[in-house]
């Protein structure tokens, strides 16, 4: 029997040459979409026609007129494909798709199939990053958009608003905001100029819903449901769910720099939730609630020795009590240190540090195999085996502390140290080296944002990061820097010296684009230097991280960056200009590092100098590679 549907006789039905119109799908506002058969090879299609040119305005045609021609040169399995493009007997633009018979994501119900969600996800990811790759942003990426062939793949469809770089100035004038309240990234709203951070935004907003079954902001009316999206905390998932708001915190981070920095990052992340789907949550709050939930804390023996241990911590605090003050626990210049070291080797995770442990892990221990570790150093401090599990532990607390910090969840960060500072404090000297990975990791993140946040003028950020340093026992006031002191050449310059040279200011970020817009140089690599999460970034001067106004110094510049803007000012100027030295830097207000002119010699003849000394705040001095450009760093000129 020839299931083909027979027409039905619609008064507004187009008339296309070669297709038998059948009925109307859908109407939005500029096109109408039709179910028809293509006569010359009896097959199902959808052909969308763009409205009456009085039904629409300019833009609206120029934007259906694009979506034609962006979809026809996108071919990727699960992008919806054009056949043919052309006009009605009327004039009306339209053009011939596939039919996706199965509707769209909307009308499908994932939250009890996390497996489900992961492999579409991956899908959305996959067609994202094809796109991307060829300049074009979709805008407008939300459930209705995911559409179901008759295989049921999932085929991502309605590029009417998708943008590309070439031409995102002619279809959008300024301040236009195009696409969906529900699932838009704060800038799009805003109509800031996009990226495809915002699609990944979107693909968040998206996971969430799939996971929950509703959206995680909802408002009456558009303005209000665009505050949310800009200011509103990331809503928490249930206990369930845990191992994913990690996930769903970087892909919804109100600013794109904090955000997966592409499609392909933020695929490989759906790497780890799966690990943890398929083994310990990667939340403290779910690791936490298997520990506390286990059988063993209900045994009465538990009881007598959580009794025993509760007397002896008294006993143990009475003593610690009595002694002399210990030493501060961590310094500058140790996480400095520690940070520079980590910088100049390659990125890897899981690899081995000096003592042999590893430094990154996934997910936790099982509750059993913890209570072992706990049980075995009990009862022999020297256990390889335990250290090293409880080693790895730390680590991980490490890891998901960070993620605490970008997700603005304070709380959970800290109890993650009382929890590390409490197993060190048990079994001591048998965990100072995770421990103190611990304490130098969030010590070094700490810094950075607050740093960052002093030279933005973001006094609540600045204030946040100072607080949880304390709480860390981090106190600059206490510190000293002795170790530096005793360097003749790293002293403070003197009054006489200063006043020896000519020193400019720090050079600005208008000062900068105006050499940059001159010469057309290219941006250099930069890094987050203190920050662990460093990696997931794409900086540059343009973008460091953190809010900057045209008058703030210039960051993300390296010392190669640094002498071609002096070779151009001297040149402009008539005159000649060098960096300044260690001696001859004065301390900035904004606590940035400066480039300076002491070369790190290579003894290669090729490369005489592939690394500068850039002096910073309490007299460091960092030996940087010269090619690439760092947040916390600056520069300044001294007339020869």
């Amino acid at each position: 029997m020839n299931e083909t549907p027979q027409p039905t006789l619609l008064p507004d039905a187009p008339v296309i040459p070669g297709y038998r119109v059948v009925r109307k799908v859908g109407q939005g506002g500029m096109a109408t979409v039709w179910l028809a058969v293509q006569e010359s090879l009896d097959r199902q299609v959808a052909i969308k026609v763009m409205l009456p040119m009085a039904s629409v305005d300019e833009q609206q045609a120029q934007r259906f007129e694009h979506e034609a021609r962006t979809i026809a040169r996108l071919e990727h399995p699960h992008i919806v494909h054009i056949f043919e493009v052309g006009r009605t007997g009327d004039g009306r633009l339209y053009y011939v798709m596939a039919f996706l018979p199965r509707g769209d994501l909307s009308h499908r119900d994932l939250s009890t199939n996390q497996a489900n969600v992961l492999s579409l996800l991956r899908t959305l990811l996959d067609a994202l990053a094809y796109a991307h790759a060829r300049g074009v942003v979709h805008r407008d990426v939300k459930a209705e958009n995911v559409l179901f062939d008759g295989d049921d793949r999932p085929m991502l469809a309605d590029f009417g608003i998708a943008l590309s770089s070439r031409i995102a100035a002619r279809l959008t004038s300024a301040g236009m905001t195009l696409g969906s309240g529900g699932y838009m990234a704060p800038e799009q709203s805003r109509g800031e100029r996009v990226d495809g951070r915002a699609d990944l935004y979107s693909v968040g907003v998206l996971a969430y819903e799939m996971l929950v079954g509703d959206l995680p902001f909802r408002a009456t009316d558009p303005l209000a449901l665009a505050l949310k999206h800009a200011h509103d905390p990331i809503p928490r998932l249930p206990r369930h769910l845990a191992h994913w708001q990690p996930f769903i915190d970087r892909a919804m981070a109100k600013s794109r720099g904090r955000r997966f920095r592409n499609a392909a990052a933020m695929r490989a992340a759906l790497d780890r939730v799966e690990k943890r789907m398929n083994g310990a949550a990667a939340s403290f709050g779910e690791y936490w609630h298997l520990f506390r939930s286990h059988p063993f804390w209900r045994r009465p023996t538990t009881r007598w020795l959580l009794g025993a241990a509760a007397v002896s911590s008294l006993m143990l605090l009475v003593v610690n009590l009595t002694r002399p003050p210990a030493p501060a626990p961590v310094d500058t210049s140790a996480v400095m240190a520690a940070v520079d070291d980590a910088a100049n080797k390659p990125e890897e995770s899981g690899t081995a540090n000096g003592d042999g442990l590893p430094t990154s892990v996934s997910q936790p221990a099982e509750p059993e195999q913890l209570e072992a570790w706990l049980a075995k150093l009990e009862s022999d401090p020297q256990d390889t085996v335990a250290i090293t599990g409880l080693s790895r532990q730390i680590d991980w607390l490490g890891e998901q502390a960070e993620l605490d910090f970008a997700a603005g969840d304070d709380k959970a960060l800290r109890e993650r140290k009382e929890l590390a500072t409490g197993w060190h404090e048990r079994f001591g000297e048998a965990l100072n080296a995770p421990y103190t990975r611990f304490q130098r990791r969030l010590t070094g993140l700490l810094v950075s944002e607050q740093r960052q946040a002093q030279i933005s003028g973001n006094d609540k950020d600045a204030k946040r990061a100072e607080q949880l340093l304390q709480s860390l026992g981090y106190a600059p006031e206490d510190e000293e820097p002795p170790q530096i002191a005793e360097a003749p050449a790293k002293q403070p310059p003197t009054n006489a010296q200063r006043s020896s040279v000519s020193l400019s200011g720090l050079v600005t970020r208008k000062q900068y684009a105006a050499f940059v817009d001159a010469t057309k140089r290219e941006d250099s690599r930069c890094r987050n230097q203190l920050s662990p999460l460093r990696i997931f970034d794409r900086r540059s001067w343009r973008e460091p991280g953190f809010e900057q106004a045209d008058n703030d110094p210039v960051v993300c510049v390296s010392a190669a960056d640094a002498l071609a803007y002096l070779d151009w000012v001297g040149q402009r100027d008539g005159r000649s200009y060098r960096l300044p030295a260690p001696t001859e830097r004065p301390q900035n207000q904004a606590g940035l590092a400066e480039w300076t002119n002491a070369c790190i010699a290579s003894g290669d003849a090729a490369q005489p100098c592939p690394r500068r000394v850039a002096a910073g705040p309490l007299l460091q001095e960092r030996q940087l590679d010269i090619d690439r450009g760092y947040d916390d760093v600056s520069f300044r000129w001294v007339a020869k």
